[in-house]
């Protein structure tokens, strides 16, 4: 299991920005995309922007498919290619928490960059 903390969004005090080209690259093109993301500005009761910690979580479980790859030694690549079909990566997760208004797109390339 992987595990980042990223910075929280002050909810007092995040700002809504209009979801562009760049900041879509950015995340990877996820299907679901908001019209918007927030950014950190900061206030009186965060003074940057931030209040709190989320996790970022990377929980790999052994599937019958990986268990084999596994038994053959396969790859590196291969059971890469495995885990990807059911289980997020870190930074996908921080795409999912971006979206959800949580934390920033600047905080989830500070910490996770593109993994």
């Amino acid at each position: 299991m992987a595990q980042r903390l990223v910075r929280r969004l002050c909810p007092h005090c995040k700002v809504a920005v209009d979801m562009d080209a760049v900041t879509a690259g950015l995340l990877g093109q996820p299907r679901k995309l908001p019209a918007q993301v927030y950014r950190a500005q900061g206030c009186e009761q965060c003074q940057h922007g931030y209040s709190g910690r989320l996790a970022l979580h990377e929980l790999v479980l052994v599937s019958p498919p990986l268990a084999e790859a596994i038994h053959r030694r396969a790859s590196q690549a291969q059971m890469l290619e495995h885990v990807r079909q059911t289980t997020p990566s870190l930074f996908e997760h921080g795409v999912h928490r971006v979206c959800q208004g949580q934390t920033s797109v600047e905080e989830l390339l500070r910490v996770a960059g593109q993994e």
